[in-house]
C-alpha cells in the first residue's frame, strides 16, 4: 500500500467561467502499479498527457483509481476530452453496462418538433381543415419537386431501405439553410422488370405508400450537427391512411445497418450492373449521386440523451468496440502469408437483399490477387472514424459490408480492385472481425477514449468553454 497525493498547482483567475482542474487536498488510495496525480495546469497538452496515463491504468483493470482521480482532480467541471474516459470508469465502477437509450429524453432540442414544421404539403389536410398530427406524401411529388427545388427519386433498391416490402422506394429530400429533411416511403404496385431501375407507378400510387415513412432531420445549426430518425406508422385502413407523426426517435435498433442516421442510397442500375441489370438514366443517376454527397456530412452525430441521475449519454455505436479495419501498429496480420490464408476461404458468396434482388459473386477458378491492393483496401477506419464517415465496428451488418464490397462496389472508394480482389477483401476482413488477439490490442491501446482532442481551458467569460459533463465534488460518486 502506498500513498497517493493528490495536489493541484495551479487555478483559474477569479471570474473564470468554470474551474476544471481544482485543488483536492490530500488522500490516501491503494496504488498498486502507477502513481496518478493531478494534472499540472490546465492547458490541453497536460490534459491530455494525463489522459493518456488515466488510459493506461483503466485498461489494466484499475478503473477505480481513476475514478477517483477525476472525482478529485476535477470537482467542478470534467473537461470535455475526458468524457469518454469518465463514462467508461463510470460504467466499471457501478457494474452498468446498459441504458434503453432510446426511451431517454434527449439532451438537445429537436429542429423538427411536428409535422407543422415539415413543407404544407406534407400536412394531412381536407378541404376545410388540417388534419393534425398527420402527415402524407403530396400527390405528384416527382413534379412538385422539381417546382420546390428539392431533390426527388423513384426507384427499386439493390440493398435494404425502407422497413416495409421493396424494391420500390420513394426519396425527397428537402434541402435548408439550418436543416435538411429526408423522406422515404415504399409505394404499393406491382416489382414489373425486376432489372428496370425505375417502378412503373401512377401519381396516385405515389402517394400511396406501405406502412412506413423514414423522416430524418438534420440540425444544421449546431456542432457537430445532428441527425434525428423517425419512423411513421400508418394509422387507419386504406392505401391512402395518413402516417401518425412522432416525436419517439429511433437509434439502437439502427446502428447495426447505419454508421450514421444517413446511409446512402444504391438504386439498381447506379453505376455498376450486375447480371441482367438495367442502367439508370443519366438524369436519374446524377439525382442519385446529388443525395448522396448531400449525405456526407463530416461529424454527423446520432446526439445524447439525459439519465436520472443527470449524466449525459453519446448515441451511436459502443466506443468499446474494436474499428473495422483496424490493426495495432506493427501487427503482422496482414503479412502476404496471412493474406494468402484467407483470401479464399469463400469462393463463392451469396447477396439477397430485402426485396427480391439476388447477386452472387464467384471468385475466379484460378484467382490472380494484388495481395498489396488488398492489404491497402483493408484499412476501413481511417475513413470510418466518426468524422470523415460514420464509425464501423466489428459488429456492423455484415450484410452491409458483403453489399458495399461485392455489390454495388463503391467501398473502399476510389479503390481498382477485381472481382477476385473484392472477394478476397471480403474474406480477410470476415477472418479479422473475430481475432481475439487484435481484440485484445484494441482494448489495450484504449484508442477510444481518445477520440475527442483536448483544449486549453480559458479564464474568460466570453471564451468558449471545453467543459460540458458536469463534475460531482469530492466524495458523491458519478
Amino acid at each position: 500500500m502506498k500513498l497517493l497525493l493528490f495536489t493541484i498547482l495551479i487555478g483559474l483567475e477569479a471570474g473564470a467561467a468554470a474551474q476544471a482542474v481544482e485543488t483536492a487536498g490530500t488522500i490516501a488510495v491503494s496504488a498498486e502499479d502507477e502513481m496518478l496525480e493531478c494534472p499540472t495546469s490546465a492547458v490541453k497538452d497536460k490534459i491530455e498527457e494525463w489522459r493518456s496515463k488515466a488510459i493506461s491504468i483503466y485498461t489494466k483493470g484499475q478503473y477505480q483509481k481513476v475514478a477517483t482521480a477525476i472525482d478529485k482532480c476535477f470537482t467542478s467541471k470534467v473537461p470535455l476530452c475526458l468524457n469518454e474516459l469518465a463514462d467508461e470508469v463510470d460504467l466499471s465502477r457501478n457494474n452498468r453496462s446498459y441504458y434503453d437509450k432510446d426511451h431517454l429524453p434527449r439532451a438537445e432540442q429537436m429542429i423538427v418538433k411536428s409535422e407543422k414544421d415539415l413543407p404544407k404539403e406534407f400536412l394531412d389536410g381536407g378541404f376545410f381543415s388540417t388534419n393534425e398530427g398527420y402527415v402524407k406524401m403530396p400527390k405528384d411529388i416527382l413534379t412538385l419537386a422539381k417546382e420546390k427545388g428539392w431533390e426527388a427519386l423513384l426507384y427499386k433498391t439493390r440493398s435494404t431501405g425502407g422497413f416495409d416490402d421493396p424494391p420500390n422506394l420513394l426519396m425527397v429530400v428537402i434541402p435548408g439553410r439550418d436543416k435538411d429533411i429526408y423522406i422515404q416511403t415504399s409505394p404499393h404496385g406491382a416489382p414489373q422488370d425486376q432489372n428496370n431501375p425505375v417502378p412503373q407507378l401512377t401519381k396516385d400510387e405515389l402517394a400511396n405508400g406501405q406502412s412506413t415513412m423514414t423522416i430524418i432531420t438534420v440540425d444544421k445549426t449546431v456542432n457537430p450537427p445532428i441527425g434525428q430518425l423517425r419512423l411513421l406508422n400508418k394509422e387507419g385502413y386504406g392505401k391512402d391512411a395518413p402516417y401518425k407523426w412522432t416525436n419517439r426517435l429511433t437509434t439502437e435498433s439502427c446502428l447495426k445497418c447505419h454508421s450514421t442516421p444517413l446511409r446512402s442510397i444504391s438504386p439498381i442500375g447506379y453505376k455498376v450492373v450486375n447480371g441482367a441489370e438495367k442502367r439508370m438514366s443519366a438524369e436519374d443517376e446524377a439525382t442519385t449521386t446529388r443525395i448522396n454527397e448531400m449525405m456526407v456530412i463530416k461529424d454527423l452525430s446520432w446526439g445524447r440523451v439525459k439519465t436520472e441521475d443527470g449524466k449525459v449519454l453519446k448515441l451511436g455505436p459502443d466506443q468499446k468496440l474494436r474499428p473495422l479495419g483496424w490493426l495495432p501498429a506493427g501487427s503482422e496480420d496482414r503479412s502476404e502469408d496471412e493474406l494468402k490464408l484467407c483470401a479464399t476461404t469463400n469462393k463463392k458468396i451469396n447477396f439477397a437483399a430485402f426485396g427480391s434482388y439476388r447477386y452472387d459473386a464467384i471468385m475466379s477458378a484460378n484467382p490472380t490477387i494484388n495481395f498489396s491492393k488488398v492489404k491497402h483496401s483493408m484499412d476501413c477506419a481511417m475513413c470510418h472514424n466518426g468524422s470523415i464517415r460514420g464509425s464501423l465496428n466489428q459488429n456492423f451488418s455484415d450484410q452491409e459490408i458483403r453489399f458495399k464490397i461485392l455489390v454495388d462496389r463503391s467501398m473502399p472508394p476510389g479503390a481498382d480492385l477485381t472481382d477476385d480482389e473484392r472477394i478476397a477483401l471480403y474474406n480477410c476482413l470476415n477472418i479479422e472481425r473475430t481475432n481475439s488477439k487484435i481484440d485484445k490490442a484494441w482494448k489495450e491501446n484504449g484508442e477510444w477514449l481518445k477520440r475527442e482532442a483536448c483544449a486549453d481551458v480559458p479564464t474568460r467569460r466570453t471564451n468558449r468553454m471545453n467543459l460540458e459533463r458536469p463534475g460531482t465534488g469530492s466524495g458523491t460518486g458519478r
